[in-house]
């Protein structure tokens, strides 16, 4: 089974104020060889952050991150190579008199 990251959650809100936009769940990523596979660059299979949130509404949660599976029948080289798959900040929350502040992606 080959399952992609989940997206955050939406933040609560209060009256009028709006809450940040989710951060979306990293992707999935599959390789598959008869022979071989190399990786000399990178793979990036991550989540998203979440977004601020106005005065008085919450930050929205970050994405998770996904998944990457590789599988060759002879050989697999990832030398120098980079595989990501991390999960993301969630964002903060507005106060009465202030917004909120964005999550942050992980590299």
């Amino acid at each position: 089974m080959l399952r992609a990251g989940c997206d955050g959650q939406v933040a609560g809100k209060s009256s009028n104020d709006n809450p940040g936009a989710i951060g979306r769940g990293g992707g999935a990523v599959y390789l598959v060889a008869n022979n071989s596979i190399t990786i000399t660059g990178s793979v990036n299979a991550s989540g998203s952050a979440g977004t601020l949130g106005s005065q008085q509404a919450g930050g929205s949660g970050a994405g998770s991150g996904g998944t990457i599976k590789l599988y060759a029948a002879a050989a697999l080289s990832v030398t120098g190579a980079v595989l990501i798959a991390n999960g993301a900040g969630g964002a903060a929350g507005g106060g009465s008199n202030s917004i909120g502040a964005n999550g942050s992606d992980r590299p």
